[in-house]
């Protein structure tokens, strides 16, 4: 149970001017506590005097505990006199909105001994790496979840003393154990408390100083009542600064301190209140030395995928290369299979004890569970393997200020690089920058106490990274890993190298602009699937011009071309698309070229497959096969924050959106208990494809099997516990009338301006069926990310017989003054999905406000006057991350146009959407968005969950929709999953006879699909099976925590639809037609026995990667689920 959160205090703070030099930080606290209560008081500090002594700038800022407190100064004395000075005083606009609470929770633990190294659990003993060389003082603020370890060493200058600071987010200790250490110099006991923690600590260095001072004491320039966060303006980021890089690669520490004893019951009861562990031992922890083991030679003889998988095992804290002996890397070098070595090492990821303590014996059971020759019945069973035209494993790495961190492989779909060399997908890396606790690595542009980190993300661009006893070098990046602050590596082999790679990919000469270079040369690693059948050879393709206003300022046809009918079929149905209907459009990547193309009837019959504009083709490139990113399809439509706080400004009434939402937690409540309910909410809101997960549930439903079926059941509140989530947390509010559609264009010029042609799928009729409605009527059409009310055009939707063909999209017109996909959010045709809804009640009463010109604020890209080399990218990525404002723009637009009676149209709003539209085109123009201060709010909302801020609670329709959903929902989403009984969910019906000739096989392919999906959750760090085989997650691991959630749910949906995949490919070869012996029925039956049968759950303890305690995986049987719902419905009553 939660502890009460400790009372708010509205802090604010006060811009004071004209102070003495001589005064310090406590000097003017102290003066102006005669008049109200002060809480902290900062003093910019200028460079050294001659003297040697710091000094201030003569201005200062004073935090007051409220606002009332600061008016009582203000009208105590109009002139204020310090020390003979007249103050000038008035309210800052710099960090209005502190919060501060108070001090229970907060504990301070003064002249300590902090030891560094592993805690190992089971033998209750501690070895030390290293010990910090001074007492140290120790801040545990259990409210803002950190603990800080502070200590001084003597200056390098020998002036005065440098001031380090250790700090950890408690959000990444995963235990805190109470025992006692033996104090070598007083020869007595000492209570002390092991901090074990998951990733490395923030590391922060302070300017030397004259005085030794804590954080409750003068130091001159800072002054504060209470411990904080806040060390002052004199304290930079570092990287290591630990002998032997200790605290990168070690992270228990044991913390010594008398302190302990006199707060150790309230820092206990405090600590489990707020969900942190605690484990009490009895008796002493002895310390010994940790001394490191031979290196082996052992390990170079292993490939790099085995030694990366090794280093995914020591940056997870599972090993450490300390302490593996050389018998260890020389059992893996005894493994004739690379494969099995891995999945051995891969399974060691789900151990339930950090770290493993005898590595050896836990290599040794592992390999034994995952070789082949340990069972003559495994090798006799081919493992599936991963269709490479749609699925590749890339490794990852992120890399923090202090350390290199192994993660995966995680799989992808291949882009046009790896297939090209696909020999080498093993040398290609995907590498992030990121903080220790994983957040965006913030570097601010004009912070020079960042200038440690830029040294380190500059010094990896360049000098590369030695990574599995590979060295790796950086390739390219592209617009969309460019915000996610990522990119590729290569690692050089004989005569390819990533100079060789970058001159492959096309001739970028002509651009000089260093972000549309890397913007261009990204677009070749764009996600794609192709074929042989998808080539296009020259004179199959022909250019044509692009359509624009009378002006010429505008392009109708902005990025987007036609394919013929015949071609599209065939690419359907090479690339895997071709589910019924031929898709109407396709994102594409062709040679140089990236758009879309949409059929055009009137190209039935040529020998032109493809009709290709110039605002399509970016670079000159001779690869003409066409590859694939998405097609059209109707997705579902849900609105979001933005679209509710643009359509309320625009007057749609906030009963409209609180009765959407009321419909869809009624739906979610009834899902769970009524078949009907359930079939058409997944149809609607989830489009299922027919194999699925998703899909596959629909289709037992309808096969008749119960509502209660566990995996079925676990699936069904998977996905009502994910929306109910995102209700809360984004609005995410489905629709039933609308969809969100790719963007094409009327080429017979039909449409008028103010018109739109709709014909959408419907996603309730039966499996197979061909079913599409034309919309008419208006409709509200918008392109996410939305800020200004113009972005919402309201259109006229109307029937046009001859573009019937054109299915699952939204058609705009050729004509007008100005196209309507620039009028939403400045978008084009090049593959933008768009919001749009024919629900009456939301058409909003003000329609069609102007819009914004982006063109107007689009700033000119500047040139260079010379070739761009790899060094320019180098560059312009760190110039990126200093200077993205990407996230803090939106949210201060969330923020304004919910506090504002003017709601979207407030001006502050105004110029915020403008700014998000040059940093949403910064990777490409590489002019960056100037953020003013007071755009920055002072304050949130508290459906904005900041809680670093003074939250205020919101009045808007946000605020209601925030509200109204009720707190269990959080409580349910700790709910555990459901259960299995095997006398109780067994189902009879599914035992056919014959099945046990295939019993034995279906045992050993259970296995190592358990094992795989075991690997997939441990990855992601998921608890539920039902959430990985959906993807619908509620929360994201710690190496994910700054991705989007939907993101990861992408990927993980991704992963796991590769793996059933690969294991449905695998029984389709093998049982491709049947004899009439009913083998795929008995195989099925084999597969749903060796999962659920009473008889042989003893025997599920076989599978690897399976620790005590973890619950039986119920999905793989389902896997085959059509063939068990044949099954199932030649048992019903006719």
């Amino acid at each position: 149970m939660a502890a009460a959160a400790a009372p708010e205090i509205p802090a604010v703070e006060a811009f004071v001017a004209n102070i003495d030099y001589n005064a310090s930080a406590k000097d003017v606290a102290e003066y102006f506590s005669q008049y109200g209560r002060v809480v902290r008081c900062k003093l910019p500090p200028v460079n050294k005097t001659q003297s040697g002594l710091r000094r201030h700038k003569g201005y200062g800022f004073v935090t007051f505990a409220s606002v009332h407190d600061l008016e009582v100064v203000l009208q105590a004395d109009p002139n204020h006199r310090f020390r003979g000075r007249p103050l000038k005083i008035k309210k800052s606009n710099q960090a209005q909105g502190v919060v501060l609470k108070d001090e229970n929770g907060i504990f301070l633990f003064q002249d300590g001994c902090l030891d560094v190294g592993v805690y190992l659990e089971e033998q209750g003993l501690f070895l030390r790496k290293w010990t910090v060389p001074s007492q140290v003082l120790t801040v545990v603020n259990f409210q803002r979840r950190y603990a800080k370890f502070s200590y001084f060493v003597p200056s390098r200058s020998g002036f005065g003393k440098q001031k380090f600071h250790i700090r950890h987010n408690l959000d990444d200790v995963f235990d805190l154990v109470d025992t006692q250490c033996h104090n070598s110099a007083s020869g007595r006991n000492s209570n002390a408390i092991i901090f074990r923690n998951q990733s490395a600590p923030k590391l922060n260095e302070e300017e030397p100083m004259d005085l030794f001072a804590s954080l409750l004491q003068d130091d001159g320039l800072f002054w504060e009542s209470v411990p904080t966060d806040d060390e002052g303006d004199t304290v930079k980021r570092v990287v290591d600064f630990s002998p032997d890089s200790s605290l990168s690669n070690y992270f228990d520490y044991m913390l010594a301190s008398n302190d302990i004893t006199r707060h150790r019951l309230k820092f206990h009861s405090i600590a489990e209140s707020i969900g942190c562990t605690v484990t009490r031992t009895t008796g002493v922890t002895p310390i010994q030395p940790l001394l490191s083991q031979p290196k082996s030679d052992a390990a170079k003889a292993l490939s790099f995928r085995v030694l990366f998988q090794i280093d995914v095992l020591v940056t997870e804290g599972i090993v450490y290369h300390d302490l593996l002996p050389p018998r260890f890397f020389q059992l893996l070098g005894k493994v004739e299979n690379e494969d099995t070595a891995i999945t051995a090492l891969q399974s060691l990821l789900q151990t339930d004890i950090y770290p493993v303590e005898d590595p050896v014996t836990a290599l040794t059971e592992a390999i034994q569970l995952a070789s082949a020759s340990k069972d003559q019945r495994l090798a006799k069973t081919k493992k599936p393997h991963l269709d490479p035209s749609t699925a590749v494993p890339i490794h990852r790495v992120f890399v923090t200020p202090l350390r290199t961190i192994c993660w995966g492989p995680e799989v992808d779909t291949p882009n046009r690089v790896i297939r090209e060399f696909a020999k080498h997908t093993d040398r290609f890396l995907r590498v992030s920058f990121t903080d220790e606790d994983w957040n965006r690595l913030q570097i601010s542009k004009a912070d020079e106490a960042m200038e440690g980190l830029y040294e380190r993300v500059r010094h990896v661009l360049q000098e590369g990274l030695l990574v599995g006893g590979r060295y790796f070098e950086f390739l390219a990046t592209s617009s969309s890993q460019l915000r996610e602050h990522a990119c590729w590596f290569f690692s050089p082999t004989d005569g390819l190298n990533a100079a060789n790679i970058r001159a492959w990919m096309g001739d970028f000469s002509h651009i000089k602009n260093v972000a549309k270079y890397a913007a261009r040369m990204g677009q070749c690693f764009s996600s794609t699937v192709t074929s042989k059948e998808c080539e296009v050879r020259v004179g199959e393709f022909q250019d044509y011009d692009d359509i624009k206003t009378d002006d010429g300022k505008y392009t109708f046809t902005d990025g987007i071309g036609s394919i013929s009918p015949e071609f599209a079929r065939l690419v359907s149905k090479t690339v895997g698309y071709l589910k019924g209907r031929v898709p109407s459009a396709f994102q594409i990547r062709f040679s140089g070229y990236k758009g879309v193309v949409a059929v055009d009837e009137r190209m039935r019959g040529g020998g032109i497959k493809l009709r290709l504009r110039p605002s399509m083709k970016k670079f000159q490139c001779p690869h003409y096969y066409l590859e694939v990113c998405k097609t059209t399809n109707r997705m579902p439509c849900f609105l979001n924050r933005q679209i509710v706080t643009l359509l309320s400004t625009l007057g749609v009434a906030d009963k409209v959106f609180l009765n959407k939402q009321d419909l869809m937690i009624a739906d979610l409540e009834k899902m769970l208990k009524y078949r009907q309910v359930a079939v058409s909410f997944l149809k609607q809101s989830c489009t299922p494809s027919p194999n699925s997960v998703v899909g596959g549930v629909i289709e037992m439903m309808n096969a008749g099997f119960d509502m209660n079926e566990p995996y079925l059941q676990g699936v069904l509140r998977a996905h009502r516990l994910a929306q109910l989530q995102d209700l809360r947390n984004r609005a995410r509010i489905f629709l039933k009338e609308g969809g969100c559609l790719m963007g094409v264009i009327d080429e017979t010029r039909t449409l008028r301006y103010g018109q739109v042609f709709i014909r959408v799928t419907d996603p309730v009729s039966r499996r197979g069926t061909q079913a599409a409605n034309t919309i008419t009527g208006l409709v509200a059409v918008a392109k996410n990310p939305c800020f200004h009310p113009g972005d919402v055009r309201t259109l006229q939707a109307v029937n046009v017989p001859h573009l019937h063909h054109l299915v699952d999209c939204l058609v705009f017109p050729a004509q007008g003054p100005r196209p309507h996909t620039d009028e939403c959010s400045g978008s084009d045709l090049d593959g933008d999905l768009y919001f749009v809804t024919w629900d009456r009640d939301l058409i909003p009463p003000r329609q069609n406000l102007r819009p914004m010109d982006y063109q107007e604020i689009t700033p000119t890209p500047s040139e260079l006057p010379r070739p761009i080399g790899t060094p320019d990218l180098h560059k312009f990525f760190i110039n990126y991350m200093k200077n993205d404002q990407l996230g803090p723009i939106a949210n201060a637009h969330l923020v304004w146009s919910d506090y504002s009676t003017m709601k979207a149209e407030d001006p502050k709003c105004l110029k915020l959407a403008e700014l998000h539209s040059v940093a949403v085109d910064y990777p490409k123009t590489g002019v960056p968005a100037d953020m003013r201060s007071d755009l920055r709010p002072p304050f949130y909302p508290n459906f904005m969950n900041k809680s670093d801020r003074v939250p205020y609670r919101s009045r808007s329709v946000l605020g209601e929709l925030f509200a109204l959903i009720d707190d269990d929902v959080q409580h349910e989403m700790r709910a555990v999953d459901v259960s299995y009984i095997p006398q109780r969910d067994f189902d009879p019906i599914l035992v056919i006879e014959g099945y046990e000739e295939y019993i034995d096989e279906a045992a050993n392919l259970r296995d190592q699909y358990n094992h795989d999906l075991r690997g997939i959750m441990a990855k992601y760090d998921i608890k539920k099976e039902s959430q990985a085989i959906t993807g619908d997650v509620l929360r994201v691991g710690r190496k994910l925590r700054r991705s989007r959630l939907a993101d990861i749910r992408m990927q993980i949906r991704r992963e796991v639809n590769e793996l059933v995949k690969s294991y449905r490919v695998a029984f389709e070869q093998e049982f491709s037609s049947d004899d009439g012996t009913n083998r795929r029925l008995r195989v099925a039956s084999a597969w749903y026995c060796a999962t659920y049968s009473p008889s042989l759950r003893p025997e599920l303890d076989r599978s690897f990667g399976r620790r005590r305690g973890q619950k039986p995986l119920l999905s793989f049987p389902w896997i085959l689920y059509d063939c068990l719902c044949e099954i199932k419905q030649s048992h019903l009553p006719r």
